[in-house]
């Protein structure tokens, strides 16, 4: 449900068999080309960790499952740092773990929740545009260089300085950590 892997519940040969004709499709239906001759898509090695950038969205209105809506319990916890779900522009799903990067991709943004939550950082109202914290975008290469970028909508210089120092000393293999 988080949008972020569509397809993984299908074998792999059987997703890469789908993008192509989506494309294809896409291309004479949509963009009206007459294709030559196609090469078939690329296997990639790996079938899961394989992007080497991943943007999760930080909001305060987080997606509520259909099971935590029939347990009838009273839902305090709200906020997010995941994936837009399908279909909505303001409803985001938390993500525990996630197999589409590598490590350390899930402990910074786990860390970076924690940080937030411990210390009352407020989350991206995407309805009221107020909030604290907005966007997290992680970046790994094959040289292993590793960028991390905090996008904040508040300017509130303490706050920043706070989430930084955190994510500085907590991940020292970090090689350009940005915020904006």
């Amino acid at each position: 449900i988080c949008g972020g892997c569509n397809w993984q519940n299908m074998k792999y040969k059987s997703q890469l068999d789908f993008k192509q004709n989506e494309v294809i499709n896409n291309l004479k239906r949509i963009g009206n080309i007459d294709l030559p001759k196609h090469e078939y898509i690329l296997e990639n090695e790996n079938e899961y960790f394989y992007r080497n950038k991943m943007e999760f969205t930080f909001s305060n209105k987080r997606w509520i499952t259909l099971e935590e809506i029939q347990s009838g319990a009273t839902i305090e916890d709200r906020d997010a740092c995941g994936f837009h779900v399908p279909g909505t522009f303001d409803k985001v799903i938390n993500l525990n773990n996630c197999y589409l990067q590598q490590e350390p991709s899930n402990n910074i943004r786990l860390s970076v929740k924690k940080f937030a939550d411990d210390n009352n950082l407020t989350y991206f109202d995407i309805r009221n545009h107020k909030g604290f914290l907005r966007n997290l975008l992680i970046r790994t290469s094959s040289t292993n260089d590793l960028m991390v970028l905090v996008q904040f909508f508040e300017d509130n210089k303490t706050n920043i300085n706070l989430l930084m120092e955190h994510i500085k000393t907590s991940f020292p293999e970090i090689t350009s950590l940005l915020y904006v």
